[in-house]
């Protein structure tokens, strides 16, 4: 083996590799809002949870970006802990969908020879086209990047059996098997990918680069590797998530350690039960392995979720900001749940608002300073939370979701400015001259709560707005009453000034709400 195969084998990694991340991103544009919210909708037990991340992951071939997903409909209150994780773990079951792939149409009937007509028809439509199709474009493109890569790979490393001996680090000392182990941990650390690692363990296989059982013991560390790099992402996150990484890190690694110290008597048994129906190749022995790791390890940890659950919880207590909980940077860089979980912070801030607007107005109201603190310090940290969150024009749907988002936040943040007039709110609640306003400003405020909780329909939000539109009408009927009763000086100009402010301030509030409102249960409807 020369310089020249080396770098040959190194290319086809690189290739493999790049076919993999262009398969995965485009599957993910062109299925992943339809997943996502079947995600978002899942309801029923722990078992339908488990095959929904099972048969997701199996399509859209990324583990992380399940992971990802679930993490936020957590954080936004869409699923449960205990289904968050049969998810998790039926995803690590799905990913190994790609080893499967490979296996049949990169080795045993191998398409290497047609690959590049995949790349060819994938660049056309990628050149062609914006829309969908280029996506297409470039799953095409991906699959043959794959197919050619492996088949550049295993034309790279034919001749490295001849010059380097693997058989002193076999794997059946613990020494051997320890090595084995770190080096796929290694690789699946340095390739940011579990199934790229695996497919270059079935390529070596197959190149008689390494034997069945070396197979094996790297599968076992390229499993345990892919949970290094996601516990970087529970620094700074919040309970939530930190208890579906440290969830998804105990499967891989006690899964692992398992097989590792079992390999010596599951592999020949293994293979045993391969050759009771018939002569199965290495290959497809090595992806049952893989398989059944993670069979194994959902076998391991699914009947414990509930005690597990409570495990994690007085792991990671609740110690985030109430208002806030569900905010959580780790989902701000996908769009379409970093939206949605803000929109529902927004309605929790929004509910808590109301209630303080109803007590406001009382005439033995608490002082509401505090209260309208808290709910200004819950803005500015769904504010931060929304500036790291970017959502392309060309989608359309989102990117106006995330508009009245923002539109919702800019008039809460509307009303805790104009509740700072002090003098106004002691006004209304010590004159009997605003009961009209403050009667309809009330029944605004109730129709807002009940619509906020339970998600009303459009015909309620009208309601609310005609409540808004009988406040500014009253608004400026009161205010010409008022103009004329100075002229004939039955009011003082001062009086009447305060007379005119307060009544414009319940005008401000009633419209605030209703747009409030509106954008929280319609979002994307209207834009101001």
């Amino acid at each position: 083996m020369n310089i020249s195969d080396i770098i040959t084998a190194i290319g086809g990694i690189g290739v493999l590799l790049l076919g993999i991340i262009l398969m995965s991103e485009a599957i993910q544009k062109l299925a992943g809002p339809r997943f996502r919210k079947i995600l978002a909708n899942l309801t029923g037990g722990k078992f339908k949870a488990l095959f929904t991340g099972m048969l997701v992951t199996t399509i859209i071939q990324a583990s992380s970006a399940t992971a990802i997903a679930t993490i936020g409909f957590v954080s936004a209150g869409l699923i449960t802990i205990p289904q968050a994780l049969a998810v998790i773990f039926g995803a690590n079951v799905g990913t190994t969908a790609t080893a499967w792939l490979v296996t049949i149409f990169g080795i045993q009937h191998s398409i290497g020879q047609f690959s590049l007509l995949f790349v060819v028809c994938g660049v056309i439509l990628k050149i062609l086209y914006t829309d969908h199709r280029s996506d297409i474009g470039s799953l095409l493109a991906g699959f043959g990047l794959l197919f050619f890569g492996i088949a550049i790979t295993r034309q790279g490393l034919a001749l490295l059996p001849q010059s380097i001996n693997f058989t002193a680090i076999s794997g059946h000392l613990i020494t051997g098997r320890l090595f084995l182990f770190s080096i796929g941990v290694i690789l699946t650390i340095a390739m940011q990918s579990s199934s790229a690692a695996v497919v270059l363990a079935l390529v070596a296989l197959n190149s008689g680069t390494i034997s069945l059982f070396q197979g094996q013991v790297l599968v076992i560390g390229m499993n345990a590797g892919k949970s290094v790099p996601i516990l970087f992402a529970a620094i700074g996150a919040t309970p939530n998530t930190r208890r579906i990484i440290v969830s998804d890190v105990l499967f891989n690694t006690a899964t692992a350690l398992l097989l590792f110290v079992l390999l010596p008597v599951l592999s020949p048994l293994l293979s045993s039960l391969c050759n009771a129906f018939g002569a199965i190749a290495p290959e497809i022995e090595l992806s049952v392995f893989h398989t059944l790791f993670n069979v194994i390890g959902v076998l391991l940890f699914f009947p414990f979720i509930t005690p597990f659950v409570r495990f994690l919880k007085t792991l990671f207590a609740d110690s985030t900001f109430y208002l806030t909980q569900h905010l959580d940077d780790a989902i701000a860089a996908t769009p379409a749940i970093a939206v949605e979980t803000a929109r529902r912070t927004v309605v929790d801030i929004a509910l808590y608002i109301i209630q303080i607007l109803k007590d406001m107005l009382q005439k033995n109201g608490s002082d509401i300073t505090h209260q309208l603190r808290t709910a200004l310090i819950a803005l500015e940290e769904t504010k931060h939370f929304m500036s790291k969150v970017k959502t392309p024009p060309q989608q359309k749907q989102l990117y106006d979701e995330h508009i009245s988002v923002l539109h919702a936040i800019d008039h809460l943040n509307s009303i805790i400015e104009t509740c700072q007039e002090t003098h106004t709110v002691a006004l209304l609640k010590n004159s009997t001259n605003f009961s009209d306003m403050k009667w309809n400003f009330n029944t605004e405020l109730a129709e807002s709560q009940k619509a906020l909780q339970s998600q009303s329909s459009i015909d309620t939000i009208e309601k609310i707005q005609e409540l808004s539109q009988y406040l500014a009408n009253t608004r400026k009927l009161e205010r010409v009453e008022v103009l004329k009763k100075t002229a004939t000086g039955q009011l003082d100009s001062h009086t009447a000034l305060d007379y005119i402010e307060a009544i414009r301030f319940i005008d401000r509030l009633g419209y605030y709400i209703w747009r409030v409102v509106r954008h929280c249960i319609v979002p994307g409807d209207s834009n101001y």
